[in-house]
């Protein structure tokens, strides 16, 4: 075998056995998206300042304000929704009055304050919820996430990753901001259409 054949069949076979793992975890992650209920979950907590109220998180439609998917649950808790692709709005409301709607005095609010350090944020965190979308949604989860304290004075500016990405990634960006004027969020998800 002359040298230059060796070094194409020597490419060829290190090319092979690069491409296993990559077609393994192509059929790990098939495996993940045929088993989701709906093209995309969203997850969060929710706390009640009143814990005997219950407490309604609900996803609407963007296009026409259409409700798509609901939780219901008392005081504080976990919360979990199905949706198809799409835009959607989310909002939480505890109905204090019991009534199942949000009143004006009924407090309501969305996003969780998270800091980049946490392992949710990390690019490890980020190449799971490619690959195994439902096992990163179980753990540690996506959605809006304030990384400091709301202050309607202040615009927000909200971070969104890439592909196998993370926000860590946007530390320096962050950092950066004019925190007179602008406040920082990020937007942390598996793939959705």
């Amino acid at each position: 075998m002359t040298p230059l054949r060796l070094a194409a069949a020597s490419l060829v076979a290190i090319t092979a056995l690069l491409g296993c793992r990559s077609v393994a975890r192509l059929f790990e992650a098939r495996e993940q998206v045929e088993r989701l209920p709906s093209p995309c979950f969203l997850r969060g907590t929710v706390e009640s300042p009143a814990p005997d109220s219950e407490v309604f998180v609900v996803a609407v439609s963007a296009a026409d304000a259409r409700p798509v998917d609901f939780h219901a649950g008392r005081g504080r808790g976990g919360w979990w929704l199905g949706v198809p692709p799409g835009h959607h709005r989310v909002a939480a409301f505890a109905d204090l009055d019991g009534d199942r709607k949000r009143g004006p005095a009924e407090p309501a609010g969305l996003g969780e304050i998270a800091s980049l350090d946490d392992e949710r944020f990390s690019l490890a965190s980020g190449e799971r919820g490619l690959w195994a979308p439902i096992d990163f949604m179980r753990d540690p989860g996506g959605g809006l996430f304030l990384l400091e304290e709301y202050d309607p004075k202040r615009l927000p500016v909200l971070f969104v990753h890439g592909i196998a990405g993370g926000a860590s990634q946007f530390r320096e960006l962050i950092a950066g901001l004019d925190r007179t004027r602008f406040q920082a969020r990020s937007w942390g998800t598996t793939r959705c259409a």
